[in-house]
C-alpha cells in the first residue's frame, strides 16, 4: 500500500472516531469532558512511548527519545490534573488556544490549496476563519456556559471530521488525475 493510501486510511479512520466524539459530547457533554481529558493524555502517553520504542529499534529521530520521555512525562502530568482541566474555565481557555493554532493551519492549507490552483481552496479559508471566530469567542469569553461550550465542541468536531474526509478525498482524486496524466503522457507503468 503506497504511503498516501495509508496516510488517508488513518485520516478517515481519525475521522471516524472524531464523529463518535463529537456524538458523544453533543449527547453527553459533562460525563464526556473529563473523559475526554483522560483520553488525551493517554494518547500522548501513548505517543510517548512509540517514540522512544522508535529511537531504540529504528533510531532516525535524534531527539527521540527526549521527545518521547518528555510526551509521557506531560501525559502523566496532564493524567492527574484531568479533573482541573475538566473545569470549564481552563477547558474552554485551552480548545480556544487550540481551535485558534487549528485555524491558521487551515488558513495557510487554504493559501497552499489556492497556490497549487485546488479548485476548492475557498473551503480551507472559510473553515479556518470560522475556527478563529470560534476561538477568539472562547477566549474573550471563557467563563460562558460549560454544556452549551461542550455541544458547540461536539459540533465542530463533527464539522471538522466530515471536512477532513473531503479534504482527504479531494487530495486522492487529484493525486490520481496527476498520476493519470503523467502515466499517459510519459507512459508509465505504475509498480
Amino acid at each position: 500500500m503506497s504511503l498516501v493510501k495509508k496516510i488517508s486510511w488513518a485520516s478517515i479512520v481519525f475521522s471516524i472516531l472524531e464523529i463518535a466524539l463529537g456524538i458523544c459530547v453533543i449527547c453527553m457533554p459533562n460525563e464526556t469532558l473529563l473523559t475526554f481529558c483522560y483520553l488525551v493524555a493517554s494518547l500522548v502517553i501513548v505517543a510517548g512511548v512509540a517514540s522512544i520504542v522508535n529511537f531504540f529499534v529504528y533510531g532516525f529521530d535524534p531527539f527521540g527519545l527526549m521527545k518521547g520521555v518528555s510526551e509521557v512525562a506531560l501525559g502523566t502530568i496532564f493524567v492527574l490534573l484531568s479533573p482541573t482541566f475538566a473545569s470549564p474555565e481552563i477547558f474552554s481557555s485551552v480548545a480556544g488556544i487550540v481551535m485558534f493554532i487549528a485555524g491558521i493551519l487551515k488558513v495557510q492549507n487554504g493559501v497552499d490549496a489556492k497556490r497549487a490552483y485546488v479548485k476548492e481552496w475557498w473551503t480551507y479559508l472559510v473553515y479556518g476563519i470560522i475556527l478563529l471566530t470560534f476561538a477568539v469567542v472562547l477566549l474573550c469569553n471563557p467563563f460562558g456556559g460549560q454544556k452549551a461550550l461542550l455541544i458547540c465542541l461536539g459540533a465542530l468536531l463533527l464539522v471538522d471530521a466530515v471536512f477532513d474526509v473531503y479534504v482527504t478525498i479531494a487530495v486522492n482524486t487529484k493525486i490520481n488525475r496527476v498520476k493519470k496524466i503523467i502515466k499517459e503522457t510519459y507512459n508509465v507503468d505504475e509498480k
